[in-house]
Order: structure tokens, then sequence, then C-alpha cells
């Protein structure tokens, strides 16, 4: 089913080509079908406040229009009419109304509100999440906390959230996610496991060991987590996000610069009561809302200083060798439901297959291709690796018409009209679509991080020395998660998929980042120096 986005989308690239842009052409476009349903008139509330947005943003619309129209005209239907898109497409709210059912959403709001509209803003993140759905208020109405789950772990009606823990239950938690280790944690605390609701459980059981230090909980985790816990005796509320951003989490500010609400993504936040401005839950970091104006760090994976491991380059790659067969099993193993893989045909992901290989000796892999560019090299060596490790294999293939069909969809997605991101989008997010549509698979492992880490990128060749190639290593990990792993989070998540990506493991990180060598150094003409020389005597 076509979304609001879409379908106004559609309408702008009409008016380009033939006629000056009125509002009433949006106004007709967006208006719902006539039902007497739940679930259209939550739809109904939502294109009227899709019609607000519009008429604010009227005015710059119609000067894209203007601006763009001789363009529209001369250059229908080619690669000039996708750059309209994006310039028009641009200016339009970030307000869903799909009904796709994809991952783990969580959500609060921190001030008393209509909880009618209320649950609208929850709502617009429902695809997260098709397995369960629920909507707590809490301390006398102040605090309201909002869940939508995918199952992959206790697939049970146990597993189902908001949690409450502590005595008397007086907690009430959501948690996006997965803890890798949360067995070993258990053992370690002196809990059976089987006590546990799902492996998210375990924070609640490390929060009530270290109710006044919560880093001490958090720096014990092994997984990729976002979560949001509410003191019902206090009111206070405390959030955490993992090290690297790998699960999404966004907070929203009032005009006085007060915390007031959290949502997995941004259009659980834009236009709510109360709400002046959004912005990204820092990576590695925990809030709580008794000292409201602070985000502490609780990570160590950055090294501090000249903090080095005193390693020569080839121990060095059988250690990171040893860490990523670990990343990937952990990643691999965790789940009880069917996962597949991505596989390009290069390095990264042809490694992650490899080993994945005689973890999962049945496992399966996708590619992408365009089928207008003939056959790359990318589909030759994806295609080459998986039938030398007898692996079933999809290469999926595009066409320019459903490239061009995807692009509001997947700006509406991924919360951006940034072009280069939506141009990487596009594709992830059109395979995304088709394993969801033809497959049983709702996990996937992919290669997102490998070039960050060890400086995939042919611009690290020119750093001026080892140190300047490792600082733009940390820089590029610590903003990952505004791009790379945002945009994989959205683009399978539309689709209720669930990304995992074995480089971005903590200890793997860690261990790198603290070479006395520059981990993206070249001395053989090839980037990614160190991670080949790790896998290099892996065989098909």
């Amino acid at each position: 089913m076509a979304t609001s986005r879409r379908v106004t989308a559609e309408c702008i690239i009409s008016a380009l080509s033939s006629h000056p842009l009125e509002l009433s052409v949006l106004s007709v476009s967006c208006k719902p079908p006539s039902c007497t349903n739940k679930r259209t008139l939550q739809k109904q509330r939502m294109t009227r406040r899709l019609m607000h947005s519009f008429l604010v943003t009227q005015k710059l619309i119609k000067q894209q229009v203007e601006h763009y129209q001789h363009l529209g005209k001369a250059h229908k239907g080619d690669t000039m009419s996708l750059i309209i898109i994006l310039q028009c497409v641009r200016f339009l709210p970030t307000v869903s109304i799909t009904e796709k059912s994809t991952m783990c959403g969580i959500w609060s709001c921190f001030r008393a509100q209509n909880i009618e509209i209320l649950r609208d803003y929850l709502e617009n993140i429902s695809a997260r999440g098709p397995d369960c759905s629920a909507l707590s208020t809490l301390c006398d109405g102040a605090v309201t906390l909002g869940f939508h789950r995918l199952a992959i772990i206790s697939l049970g009606e146990r597993g189902n959230q908001p949690f409450q823990y502590g005595e008397g239950d007086r907690h009430s938690f959501v948690c996006s996610g997965e803890i890798y280790n949360w067995k070993e944690i258990c053992g370690e605390i002196g809990i059976d496991d089987t006590e546990l609701r799902s492996d998210v459980d375990v924070i609640t059981k490390l929060l009530e060991l270290t109710p006044d230090d919560p880093a001490q909980a958090f720096s014990r985790l092994d997984g990729d987590w976002a979560f949001i816990s509410v003191d019902e005796k206090t009111g206070t509320v405390t959030a955490g996000r993992d090290p690297l951003g790998v699960r999404p989490l966004f907070y929203g500010m009032s005009e006085t610069g007060e915390v007031v609400a959290m949502s997995s993504e941004v259009k659980g936040l834009v236009g709510m009561p109360g709400v002046a401005e959004t912005r990204v839950f820092p990576p590695g970091t925990w809030w709580r809302s008794d000292v409201p104006d602070r985000f502490e760090s609780y990570t160590d994976i950055y090294p501090a200083g000249g903090e080095r491991t005193d390693v020569s380059p080839w121990e060095a790659a059988g250690t990171v060798r040893a860490l990523l067969e670990k990343a990937v099993k952990k990643r691999a193993l965790h789940s009880e439901i069917p996962l597949a893989f991505l596989c390009s045909g290069g390095v990264d992901s042809s490694a992650i297959v490899t080993i994945a290989k005689d973890i999962k000796p049945d496992l399966v892999s996708f590619s992408m291709s365009y089928e207008c560019a003939g056959r790359s090299l990318d589909e030759y060596y994806a295609t080459l690796l998986t039938a030398c490790l007898q692996i079933d294999h999809t290469c999926v293939k595009f066409t320019k018409d459903d490239i061009k069909d995807a692009i509001a969809r997947v700006i509406e997605v991924c919360e951006t009209h940034d072009p280069q991101t939506i141009r990487a989008s596009v594709p992830m997010y059109l395979l995304a679509k088709y394993i969801r549509e033809n497959t049983p698979y709702r996990v996937i492992l992919s290669g997102e991080g490998a070039d960050e880490l060890f400086g995939g990128s042919s611009y690290f060749s020119r750093a001026p020395d080892g140190e300047a190639g490792r600082l733009e290593s940390v820089r590029l990990l610590r903003n990952l998660h505004s791009f790379d792993l945002l945009r994989a989070d959205r683009c399978f998540a539309a689709h209720g998929l669930e990304i995992r990506v074995p480089f971005l493991d903590k200890d793997l990180v860690r261990y790198v980042l603290r070479l006395p060598h520059d981990p993206t150094r070249v001395t053989s003409g090839q980037e990614k120096e160190l991670l080949r020389n790790s896998v290099a005597d892996l065989s098909a």
C-alpha cells in the first residue's frame, strides 16, 4: 500500500511536468478512504497532522517547483527526474502511516498528554514490531511507555514488553536489541537464565544490582541495544544505547531544553505537543531524568591517549581473525527464527560468509545488481564465491523503474533527503523488500563497518602518518550511527528484518583501535590490508 508521502511525491512530479503546484492537489491525494474502523480513524488523525505540515511547507515546495519546472519538462523520466524528486520531497514532513511490520521499536513521553494523541505518535513507529504492541501510562499519567515487538528470542507471550522488575514491580522497561552474552552474565551474577523473559531482560537484573551506577551494568553488555526504564515510585526515567549506536534512539526536547520524549525513530517525535526539537541519543551513553542535562559515557571502546597493545602485524592479523570468527558466530547462533547473509563479493561480506559456512552449513546469501548495467564484478565474485562454498545464493536484479518507484518511500523510511544517503539506500531497501516478500528470513548479517574500521576508502592512503589514519577511523566510527548504520537499520526495518553487523563487535573494534600500528595502513597496494591478512588463509 502506498503511503501518503509517496502519493504526494507523485503529485509533485506530475506538477513539475504540467501544472503549478496547488495545495488542493496534495489535499485530495492525502485524503483517506471513508471507513469507521479504529485503524482508519488513526490514519485520519495522522492525515490531519500531515495537512497542517503541508500548509507550513507550501511556500518552500512551490519555490522548488518553480525553480525546477523547466527541468521537469526537459528531462522527463530520466536521471533528472530523480534529482527533482530529491529536491522536492526533502521538504515533506516526517510522518508515516505505513502498515508494514518491522523490528522492535521503543517510545516514551515524559509529560502528561492526551492518551489518544500519544497513541498516534507511537503508531507512527508501529512498522518496527509486528508481534506485539503495548502502550502503558505510568506515574499517574505523567509518563507513557510504548513498545512494538519483533520476536527473535523467547518467541512466546512471556517475552512481550514492557517488563516489570524490582521491588513490587516498581520499574517498567522496554528495549530494542540483542544481548549476546546474556547467559554468561546470568552465570556471573548467580541467576538461572531460564528465569529471564528474554535476552534483554538481563539488563533489568544488572540495573537492580547497580541502581546508583548504571554504567557498571552497561559496560558488561555485549550486544546491540537501546532501552528506556521508568521507576514508577520516583518517576525517574533511565535510558541507554549501545557503544556504536547499532540500535537507533532519538529524544525530543521542549523549548526550554528539557528532554520530554524518546523514540526509535524521529517520526515518533516530530509534531508531538511539547517537542520543539529532536536529537540523536549519543551512542555509548546513558541518561537519567534526575540529572537531565547530562549524557554520561560508559564505554571504553575508544582508546584513551596513547593506549596501545604491543603486538606485531601478523599477531594482530591472527587475533583479528579470531575475534571476527567469534563475532560472526555469536550473531549467527543468536536467533530462534531463520537468518541469512548478504554477500556482495567484496572482502568484507565474503569473509563473513566464508566464516559462517562452518557455523551454519546450510546458510543462504543474497546480493543485488542493476538489470540495465550488465554483469558487474561484484555479481561475478559473489556468484563465484558462493558456488565454491556450495551456498544457496540469490542475486536480485533491479530495473531503473524499480529504483525510481522506490525513492519517495526510501526518503520517508530513512528520514533524510541527503542525496548520497538515498542513492545508497534505494538498492538496500529493494533487496530487503525482496527478502521479506519471497523468503522466510528475518535476521540478516551484513558487512557494515569494515571500511571505517580497517580503512576501506581510497583516501586513507593519503594520510600523512599512521596516527592520522587511526584518528580518521575513530572519527568515522563515532559518526557511523548517523549514516551507514542508520541506513541499514531503516532499509531492513522497513520490511520486518533485523540487520546484524559483525565488524562492529565491540571486542573487535576495541582491539583494532589499540594496535601499535595504524590498522588502516596500506603497504601492499590494497586497502583494508589488516583485514585481508587476517582472512588470507580462508578457503572456499
